[in-house]
């Protein structure tokens, strides 16, 4: 026995340390688990207020006030139709500079000591503003992804906004063909007493015309005949599901995440973010449901890619591997 507990006495210390180790790495993964939580949710919030916005200068205070208020200790500037001369814009990169450093060649970021953080807001695959954070010292990694989260989440709030301001931005060619098909059908559910699912889709990363038109062919294929599906402002899509509700939505969503995951791209499968509305349970008019859909959209892009958010129900159903075509 002595030689038992000579051997348990000298391995004590290494358990001892390895319960210490396994205990502060917990510790170490709750802390980030909250931080993420704390992230989700006030971009969550950021989307939310984005979707009521009216115009550009509205969008921009949303984002500066937010920013401010998560980066503690720095000056947010943010720059939409005036910041054509930012190089960031330019560029379409984002440029950092440490305190006290010569500025980059922009007459945005010139002057002052502090550290400068400066990167472009991304819509319809162009920039169409950037934002600009002056801080005392460099940003921490989990600030420089609360900065750029958050130039993603606004981004589409920038680009719907040539729908609510046409003189000022002008207006996609389609998007009154959507509104009068969307006005119709929800006469015809009216009528009927049968439920119309609207859902407004993004692809998580800017693409090229190219993809967009065979996301666009996709799409149509895996719809009814009695649906409808089509390009809507600009880079989203949009689906009019008539006498299908919540459920049945999302089962179309699946198949439209299918028939995305099957397209032949380099890299990995295309995903995208939806918003889904329905009449009569969020809306009864066509302006109404397009509106809770794109507000949808917006709080789903916030929670990641390949997301779907629908009436204050949050379903998460990521594709882990690309489903092939029925009977191949």
């Amino acid at each position: 026995m002595a030689p038992v507990a000579g051997i348990w006495l000298g391995l004590w210390p290494a358990v001892l340390l390895g319960v210490l180790v396994a205990a502060l790495g917990y510790l170490l993964l709750e802390r980030a688990a909250g931080r993420e939580t704390l992230r989700r949710s006030r971009q969550s919030g950021l989307a939310g207020s984005l979707a009521l916005v009216r115009s550009d200068d509205e969008a921009a205070d949303v984002l500066r006030r937010h920013l401010e208020h998560a980066l503690a200790g720095s000056e947010v500037t943010v720059l939409a139709a005036e910041g054509e001369a930012c190089l960031a814009r330019r560029a379409g990169r984002a440029y950092e500079t440490k305190a006290g450093a010569p500025p980059v060649a922009c007459p945005v970021c010139a002057g002052g000591d502090a550290a400068r953080t400066c990167v472009p807001v991304i819509a319809r695959g162009k920039a169409v503003g950037s934002v600009l954070v002056r801080h005392t010292a460099p940003l921490a990694p989990e600030g420089l992804e609360e900065l750029r989260a958050s130039v993603v989440v606004a981004a589409p709030a920038f680009a719907r906004l040539p729908d609510i301001a046409p003189a000022a931005h002008g207006k996609a060619p389609d998007d009154d063909v959507v509104r009068e098909t969307l006005r119709r059908m929800v006469a015809q559910s009216s009528r009927t007493l049968k439920p119309l699912s609207v859902v407004v889709f993004a692809l998580s990363t800017p693409r090229e015309e190219g993809v967009l038109a065979a996301v666009e062919t996709a799409v149509t294929s895996a719809v009814r005949e009695s649906d409808a599906a089509g390009r809507y402002d600009g880079d989203d899509f949009v689906l009019m599901l008539p006498a299908t509700d919540t459920d049945g939505a999302l089962l179309v969503i699946d198949k439209v995440r299918s028939a995305l995951a099957r397209l032949p791209m380099a890299g990995a499968p295309l995903t995208a973010s939806f918003g889904l509305a329905v009449v009569p349970d969020d809306a009864l008019e066509a302006g109404e449901v397009l509106r809770s859909a794109e507000a949808a959209l917006l709080r789903a892009r916030a929670e990641g890619r390949d997301t779907v958010e629908a009436s204050e129900l949050l379903v998460e159903a990521p594709l882990t591997q690309t489903r092939a075509p029925s009977g191949s």
